[in-house]
């Protein structure tokens, strides 16, 4: 295991401390009976034994994933639901890919973030080709594209109104005079023959084609149950740099229609939709929340991570010199930990979304970051889209004590109380793994 791998799962759970996370979050309450060493053994054998610890296991040895080098892309391709883009753009995708290298993609776009109400649809035409595999990002294939067409369709008359006369705006005498667009019938934005194009009216950009990857698996419970999911390139998180970005992680995945998880309901839905019968998906009920921290403590749980917190200085992570494994250390008082990314007191405007998948998990969604590295340390900055999310594994945070032999005898046959809503995502949130992260988990 690498020591990126080993950090990012010290990380995921016992170092990060978070206290301020909310009443009752924080991972360690040490009392004055057991010895904090005792206690956070206590924790750490607890996790192992935990559904967590599995799920990581799980993911870590591949969760029966193979990687297609070069992928095999040929086929129908779907959204597993709505996605959301920076600006905030509302979108869903149903993607063919033919076996003479040509494609048609649909962009369905709605009024808002369920995916319910669609506003236009682009229609994009062209030509891929396969490179070789990226040197930037492990497991993805680097292509080139080229678009043949580019049409949007609206589904309302209001829309094609306000639609032409942006497009007109941004492209003087595109719609010519008396020549207002009206809804259900396609017009180009983009024509390859005689050089028509304003696609930029809808800050379109097809740069996600520049990197894929394909994945294979079997799903844990059905073993004959295969799925295959299509990674296209991240877009960039300010629209008006779209074009010139080349893509430095992934989307979202889309699902083979024929090869897809069968408790996908939107699946469906965008397989059999058009442009002129635009994906309607069912509503999801979602929970935003806010995060505040303002104490952290670090425990290194192998030698790998506690060397590398020792190679930094002074005020930069804790006692210079002093991590132990299993040791716990406060690093509040020297403004966080350089050596994990976190400095306090920092303040950052985040979103957070949650919301269940098709098989009743509960998902976990934060604000992407942006594209050009910055923090969003600015209200203006504060995130339009989501990251790819991350999947609850236990609905409550374990604290060392839940595990000292005394407090188990004076907690046994009895359980907490619940918490409200906010308290159990913020719980949630120290106890989650990242889904779908294979480029940084293998």
């Amino acid at each position: 295991m690498s020591c990126l791998c080993r950090l990012l799962l010290t990380y995921l759970f016992l170092a990060l401390l978070l206290h301020g996370l909310g009443e009752g979050s924080a991972l360690l309450h040490p009392d004055s009976r057991s010895h904090p060493r005792s206690l956070e053994k206590s924790a750490w054998r607890a996790f192992k034994e935990s559904q967590c610890h599995h799920m990581l296991k799980h993911l870590h040895n591949g969760a029966r994933i193979t990687v297609q080098m070069p992928p095999a892309i040929e086929g129908h391709w779907v959204s597993t639901g709505c996605e959301v883009r920076s600006g905030p753009e509302f979108i869903t995708r149903s993607y063919r890919f033919y076996h003479n290298n040509t494609f048609k993609a649909y962009q369905f776009y709605y009024a808002g973030n369920r995916c319910t109400s669609p506003t236009y649809t682009l229609i994009i035409r062209g030509k891929i080709r396969l490179r070789q595999a990226s040197w930037i990002i492990r497991g993805g294939t680097e292509a080139d594209y080229q678009l043949h067409n580019v049409q949007v369709i609206c589904h309302t008359e209001a829309v094609a109104e306000k639609l032409s006369q942006l497009v007109n705006r941004t492209c003087p005498g595109f719609v010519p005079p008396g020549g207002g667009w009206v809804h259900d019938i396609p017009y180009d934005l983009w024509r390859e023959e005689d050089g028509c194009e304003c696609t930029r009216a809808v800050n379109f950009a097809m740069h996600e084609l520049q990197l894929l990857r394909v994945e294979k698996q079997y799903l844990q419970h059905h073993l004959d149950r295969l799925v295959e999911e299509l990674f296209l390139g991240d877009i960039h998180t300010d629209a008006s740099q779209r074009t010139f970005y080349r893509p430095s992680s992934y989307q979202p995945p889309l699902q083979n229609a024929k090869n897809h998880d069968h408790a996908c309901i939107a699946c469906r839905i965008i397989h059999r939709s058009d442009e002129h019968r635009p994906p309607l998906l069912p509503p999801k009920a979602d929970l935003t929340v806010g995060l505040h921290v303002n104490h952290m403590k670090v425990t290194p749980m192998d030698a790998a991570t506690a060397s590398l917190l020792n190679v930094f200085n002074g005020n930069e992570c804790g006692a210079e010199g002093s991590w132990q494994v299993g040791v716990q250390q406060d690093v509040t008082h020297t403004n966080g930990c350089v050596a994990l990314g976190i400095k306090l007191p920092h303040t950052e405007y985040e979103i957070f979304k949650m919301e269940q998948d098709a098989r009743g998990r509960y998902l976990l969604f934060n604000g992407q970051r942006p594209s050009d590295g910055s923090s969003p340390d600015r209200p203006e900055k504060r995130a339009t889209s989501y990251q790819m999310p991350l999947v609850q594994c236990a609905s409550a945070v374990p604290r060392a004590e839940d595990f000292s032999e005394d407090h188990r005898a004076q907690q046994h046959g009895s359980r907490a109380a619940g918490r409200g809503p906010c308290s159990q995502v913020l719980a949630a949130l120290t106890c989650l793994l990242t889904l779908l992260h294979w480029n940084v988990l293998r």
